[in-house]
């Protein structure tokens, strides 16, 4: 009966360091994305969105240049401007989102990222039918 005991308390230890061990690995990974891919990807989204802004702030002052009668040379100068300023901004993000795209999601990364969370989950899947 000792021995028996012994043995249910050899697997609940083991048990218990595989929880332990699974729970780290899941927060390293969590603390991984938080670091590698979170941050990347806030700052992505906030260019895409400026782009968003700008190119419709351009459509406006298109539409406002169009409408606008062709003697009000002062306000036609101002949206003209605008329109400079609102293209020089778009270009900008453009560039911004090319570089993004060929530095950060590359084939590569994109690979590497996929064969992480390939190990992540055949190691949780191990992990939970023991």
């Amino acid at each position: 009966e000792e021995s028996a005991n012994r043995a249910d308390t050899d697997e609940t230890v083991e048990d218990r360091n595989l929880d332990t061990s699974l729970v780290e690995m899941l927060d390293d990974v969590i603390m991984l994305y938080h670091i590698a891919v979170h941050k990347q990807l806030s700052k992505v989204r906030a260019v895409r969105d400026n782009m968003k802004q700008n190119i419709k702030a351009l459509e406006e002052t298109m539409s406002k240049i169009r409408r606008c009668e062709p003697e009000r040379t002062d306000i036609l100068t101002e949206l003209e401007r605008s329109k400079r300023v609102f293209m020089q901004e778009t270009t900008n993000c453009a560039r911004h989102m090319a570089w993004v795209q060929t530095l950060i999601f590359t084939e590569e990364k994109q690979g590497d990222v996929h064969w992480m969370l390939q190990c992540i989950l055949s190691s949780v899947e191990r992990g939970a039918t023991k």
